[in-house]
């Protein structure tokens, strides 16, 4: 059944800056002992997926079956739970689309091996104006291949690799191979094989706490909170903090760890977020360093 126009929220800008990202890397591939089924992921406002391509998805906000995330480059984006199905709609600066599924991919789930889904996503893309309207029709076809056992974090994590197939026009466009961790409830890589361009693979590095979906003020808040917590240390204060939002039910608790000088020399220090958002526990791992303004600034390899 076509899904209802859906409605839009407004792209968050704002950026806490402060809190600033490590590495993770995934390599190789060997066999991975029995996973149980898995269900549908669950996902929390505020989550933040970071790839190693760059690009990151913000969940903005999640409604029952619906998540609307924002993208790195700007773009609204709005998919169900299953994170094996296209967006159906999303939106840019200039384009947008609407769409609606006919059949259903959450037959995959609960994930076992050997199941399989099939559908069909239509999408009526357009500018934002309404002119230049096409329509697109996608048949997809998923199965749950088989298990994995691949290295993430240098540690090893059995996956689901479930791969889909996309024909349009009767032609072969597209494979989408996905390494999902039931552990996590997400990709820990995606892979892309397109019939007429290049394939793209990314990896996940982290999943994290986006604070740039709290109002300005509790930013602000936060942002004090830790650079209070931060200085604390060089005056022998206590090395953790606490912080709660008064608008979501978002709090966090503030773990100094080890100093260290960065290539210009200044001082630097490690710390932890640990985001509390409803039952959900999200780590940031984060360090800063002391700039001459005595303003502590997120630290980058650089040190400039």
């Amino acid at each position: 059944m076509r899904n209802a126009e859906k409605r839009w929220i407004p792209v968050l800008l704002l950026m806490s800056g402060l809190f600033v990202t490590g590495c993770q890397t995934l390599t190789g591939g060997r066999p991975a002992p029995e996973l149980r089924q898995s269900n549908l992921p669950d996902v929390t406002t505020g989550q933040k997926f970071v790839y190693d391509d760059g690009t990151t998805l913000t969940a903005l906000l999640v409604e029952r079956d619906k998540i609307f995330w924002r993208a790195s480059n700007g773009s609204i984006r709005e998919s169900g739970r299953n994170p094996f199905v296209p967006y159906y709609n999303w939106q840019t600066s200039t384009r947008r689309a609407r769409g609606w599924i006919d059949g259903s991919g959450d037959d995959l789930w609960p994930l076992q091996v050997d199941k399989s889904a099939d559908f069909v996503l239509t999408r009526d893309v357009a500018n934002n104006d309404g002119s230049d309207k096409k329509r697109y029709r996608q048949h997809w076809q998923c199965e749950v291949s088989h298990t994995e056992t691949i290295t993430w974090r240098q540690q090893p994590w059995p996956v689901f690799v479930v791969e889909c197939n996309q024909q349009s026009r009767g032609f072969w466009r597209e494979t989408a191979r996905h390494y999902y961790s039931p552990q996590l409830g997400t990709d820990l890589v995606i892979e892309q094989i397109f019939r007429r361009r290049a394939t793209v693979r990314k990896e996940l590095v982290s999943v994290e706490f986006d604070t740039s979906i709290l109002p300005q003020t509790e930013q602000r808040s936060l942002i004090e909170t830790v650079q209070r917590t931060l200085n604390g240390i060089r005056n022998g204060a206590e090395k953790t903090a606490a912080w709660k939002s008064a608008s979501l039910p978002v709090s966090v608790q503030i773990q100094v760890g080890a100093g260290f000088r960065d290539p210009a020399g200044r001082d630097c220090r490690n710390y932890v977020g640990t985001f509390f958002v409803g039952a959900r526990k999200i780590t940031n791992n984060r360090a800063g360093c002391l700039d001459q303004s005595g303003r502590w600034i997120p630290y980058t390899q650089k040190g400039a």
